[in-house]
């Protein structure tokens, strides 16, 4: 089969758009829905890059985005997000994209090209480069085909199915919204839940996008649980083929006693159960942030290992980013103490320097 390579231009978005909805190995992050998300949120530049072969037919994606800021020009597949990389219907297809991103890599002078994966890239696909894998990413997988009563009787009674039950009595509503108003609020306990953990938090810019390009479209819904009429935790999730991702979360500590995150979970998880999907995937955690995993690992959920693909023009090792680690300690503990007139731009600036 003869493959070509070129980059995504609006003739082939509608190809694009049917191959990704053909493919089982594709997901959300492959559609142009989230391309349009990260243009956007982020303002990245999109590189997407489709095989094409001799009938003129698309054969092959490569969601790539350009990011560029203070730690020099990356080429990342995908930024801010977990997953992302090669579809294709070929070994040939994917090796031609992956040629195709290193020499795009190459000739734009970008300190390293990142491919983000559940499984490690196959070896027809990476030969003829030297490609260095980063494992320190988990994911947790909640399998959801036994049905609704299995995944809940399998939930810890005393202490996961004891904290629902209360949540509900102590007056906890979780609400499904689909308002711009609904995000909004999403957004205001986002920002104070991120601020107390000593991270930058994301942009209103990013939750607007995902409103009108997911929430709306369907591709993804926001629940609020509500106590005394007022939101006190939020959780946006995505609809990934047959995974149910959630994807940003906004407990509040100061209503922790309420159990409202142990409530949202659940009935996302049987909003999951409802829609027929097959897995409930938590995404990606650094291995170091063990209590979270541990919460996750509650829920019955697998871990398994990430792989990011990692090719570097000029050599060297693979990039850390990882805020866990303990080097970023007193960064966090700043940023914890910052007000959030001061957070909240300045998150929005930090954010869009990170892949």
């Amino acid at each position: 089969m003869s493959v070509r390579v070129e980059a995504l231009t609006p003739r082939h978005e509608a190809e694009w758009g049917s191959f990704v909805a053909e493919q089982a190995e594709a997901g959300l992050y492959q559609g142009l829905a989230w391309k349009r998300v990260t243009e956007e949120a982020f303002g990245h530049t999109a590189r997407h890059l489709c095989a094409i072969d001799s009938t003129d037919a698309v054969v092959g994606v490569l969601p790539l985005f350009e990011v560029t800021g203070l730690f020099g020009r990356r080429l990342v597949s995908v930024p801010m997000r977990d997953r992302g990389g090669v579809v294709a219907t070929s070994d040939e297809a994917a090796h031609a994209l992956l040629k195709a991103a290193r020499d795009l890599a190459d000739s734009s002078h970008a300190k390293y090209l990142e491919i983000k994966r559940l499984d490690p890239m196959p070896e027809a696909w990476t030969a003829g480069a030297d490609w260095k894998v980063g494992s320190g990413w988990v994911t947790t997988q909640v399998d959801l085909t036994p049905g609704h009563d299995a995944v809940w009787g399998a939930l810890n009674r005393k202490s996961l199915r004891w904290s629902i039950n209360k949540a509900r009595k102590n007056g906890v509503e979780i609400r499904s919204d689909t308002s711009l108003e609904g995000m909004r609020a999403f957004h205001e306990l986002f920002v104070k839940t991120r601020c107390r953990m000593g991270i930058p938090p994301f942009s209103w810019d990013l939750f607007a996008a995902i409103h009108r390009h997911i929430v709306e479209p369907g591709l993804g819904e926001l629940l609020l649980a509500h106590h005394d009429g007022a939101p006190v935790h939020g959780l946006i999730s995505f609809y990934s083929k047959k995974r149910f991702v959630p994807a940003y979360a906004a407990p509040q500590y100061v209503t922790q006693k309420l159990y409202a995150n142990e409530l949202i979970f659940w009935t996302s998880m049987e909003r999951a159960l409802a829609g027929g999907f097959e897995t409930y995937d938590f995404g990606a955690d650094s291995e170091r942030q063990e209590s979270l995993l541990f919460f996750k690992s509650r829920w019955n959920g697998v871990q398994r290992r990430m792989h990011w693909h990692y090719y570097l023009p000029d050599g060297g090792d693979a990039p850390d980013f990882d805020s866990s680690g303990p080097r970023y300690d007193l960064v966090r503990s700043v940023w914890s103490k910052l007000p959030h007139v001061i957070a909240r731009p300045l998150g929005a600036y930090v954010t869009r320097q990170l892949s």
